[in-house]
This record gives C-alpha cells, structure tokens and sequence, in this order.
C-alpha cells in the first residue's frame, strides 16, 4: 500500500511539474506570476462574455437567414410566375432589355458593422449614382402588357433585394462563425493550459519558499542551540573557577603546609634544647 501510495504521489508530482513553468522560485517571480494569473482571469472572462455575445447574435441570425430564405423561395416563384405573365401579355421581352441594358440600375454597396469586436461586411442597395431609366426600357409595355411588365419588375426588384439580403446574412454568419472559433479556442487555451500552469508554478514557488523558511527557521535554532550549550559551558568553567579561587582562600596550599610543618618543629627543637 506504501508503495501504491509513493507511486501516485510521484505521478502526481511529475504531472504538476509537466503543467507548470519552468521559472526560478522568488518572491520577485511569485509577485509577477500573481499579475498575469489576475491578467489571465481578466482576459478570460472578457473572452468568455464575447463568445457569448457571438453565440447569442448568431442566433438571432439564423432566423433571420431563415425567414430571408422563405421570403426568397416565395419571391422566385412569384417573379417567375409575373414573368411568364408578362411575356404572355407583352411577348418576348427578355431581348429588348438585353439589348438596351447599358449600365446597372440596381448597385450594391458595403459597409463593415461591429459586433463584440468582429467587423462584419453588410450590404445594401446603392441609391446614389445610379443612372436614368432608359429611355427604350420605359417604353416597354406600352402598347401591350404594361401593367404585367411593371408588376415582374417590381417583383424581381424585391427578390434581389432579399438575395442581397441573404448574401450579406450569409457573409456574416461565415465571418461570426470563423470568430467564434478562434474565441473559443483562446477561451479553452486560457481555462485548461495557461491558467493552471500559472497556478501550479504559483503552489510550487510558494511551497519552495516555505521550505526555504522552514530551512531558515531550523537553522536559526540550531544556531541559538550551539551558542546557547556555548554559553552554558563558559558559565560552568567560570563557575568552576570561582569555586576554586574560593576554596584557595580557606584551605592552605601544600607549600604553605610545609613551611609551617618545618617552623613548628624548628620552634619543637628550640625548647627542647633550652631544656637541656
């Protein structure tokens, strides 16, 4: 189970120390890693409220482009069934506006709309510059199937409308969907790469600086310990030594021993000889 245990552990480590950043544990790094931790936080909620914002407008265009679809599907059967009237009221028509078509009378125009930072292309119907009815086309219809004429024409015009409509839907939804992508993909990239490498390097430098504290601290004590059974010593050898210099004060020393030994038995051998 020991063992078990050790393994896992060291497989632990070794997948943190993969996810983490290949930095020098300080204090001056550990302050920095704090900042771009916050930065990253910051970065990924905004990116986070933009997909939102492309999720939520791509939405609202697929109906759109829904409704424009059906709209266009209703218009192209509706002007090709006024076109066939017109031609069976006015006759073959289509070659008279071939011919007499010199310049475009419906123009397109482009402009770049923001949307949560993403620009998109839209296009409408241009309706400045655009030239004068042609004489030659306004006398078509006159004689015969007027009022079929103007009524396909008006139902084209509406149709190509829509078409440039849809194009513009389209585009933009190729251009929100391309941009959804990348966001997501820095999204993912900040969530589960760079964030807990971040992290991890964060836990180890402060692991790493709370061993070196730890480390410190024992060595502080052990320092106190020695200079503190240093002191203990030299107390006890001064101790020593004032007991000793006590002791010499009220005991005789050996050669004062002697002196008085060999006073006493000259003073013995003095009085004995008065004697004789």
């Amino acid at each position: 189970v020991s063992t078990q245990s050790t393994w896992e552990c060291s497989c632990i480590s070794t997948k943190m120390a993969e996810q983490r950043l290949q930095v020098l544990p300080s204090r001056m790094v550990l302050t920095s890693l704090k900042e771009r931790y916050v930065a990253a936080r910051t970065g990924h909620e905004l990116l986070k409220k933009k997909s939102d914002a492309i999720k939520s407008r791509l939405q609202r265009m697929l109906k759109e482009i829904l409704d424009v679809k059906r709209r266009v599907v209703g218009g192209l059967k509706d002007s090709f069934f006024s076109h066939t009237e017109a031609t069976w009221a006015a006759g073959n028509i289509n070659h008279v506006v071939i011919e007499n078509a010199r310049e475009a009378t419906f123009r397109v125009k482009g402009k770049m709309l923001n949307v949560a930072g993403v620009k998109l292309p839209v296009f409408e119907r241009a309706t400045d510059g655009v030239p004068a009815r042609d004489k030659d086309l306004a006398m078509l219809g006159l004689s015969k199937g007027g009022q079929s004429v103007a009524s396909c024409k008006e139902s084209f015009t509406k149709t190509l409308e829509d078409l440039i409509q849809l194009a513009s839907l389209q585009t933009s939804l190729k251009t929100l969907d391309d941009a959804l992508k990348v966001t997501n993909r820095k999204v993912n990239a900040l969530e589960y790469v760079i964030m807990p490498q971040i992290n991890n390097t964060i836990k180890y430098i402060m692991a790493e600086l709370d061993e070196w504290e730890r480390e410190d601290q024992y060595r502080i004590k052990k320092v106190k310990d020695i200079r503190q059974r240093e002191d203990d010593e030299e107390a006890a050898q001064r101790r020593a030594k004032e007991n000793a210099m006590d002791l010499s004060g009220i005991l005789p020393t050996p050669s004062s021993a002697k002196n008085f030994i060999e006073t006493r038995s000259y003073e013995v051998d003095a009085l004995m000889d008065g004697d004789d």
